[in-house]
């Protein structure tokens, strides 16, 4: 199997949704809002594909830094033009 990290993405909201279900009594899980939990379970499968995705090539790490930092200055310029045209800055 090559893509480990993506299953393992896939078990973590898997997992989060099984949790959220059956403990879905009073709005917390362990302490945590249910919110919270399904908010970090997200993230957290989220940042584990893409960080999968920045190793899984057989570049070498300056040319996967750059790519990361073009990613990283477009979504800055997303949210910086949405932030604009709401006016909110």
């Amino acid at each position: 199997m090559r893509q480990p990290f993506l299953l393992a993405g896939i078990a973590i909201l898997i997992t989060a949704m099984v949790v959220l279900v059956a403990f879905d009594d009073g709005g917390m899980v362990g302490g945590v809002a249910s919110d919270d939990v399904a908010s970090m379970a997200q993230l957290g499968a989220l940042a584990l594909v893409i960080g999968a995705g920045l190793f899984a090539t057989r570049q070498g790490a300056l040319v996967r830094f750059r790519q990361a930092m073009v990613w990283l200055a477009i979504g800055f310029v997303l949210v910086v033009g949405y932030l604009a045209y709401n006016g909110q800055l």
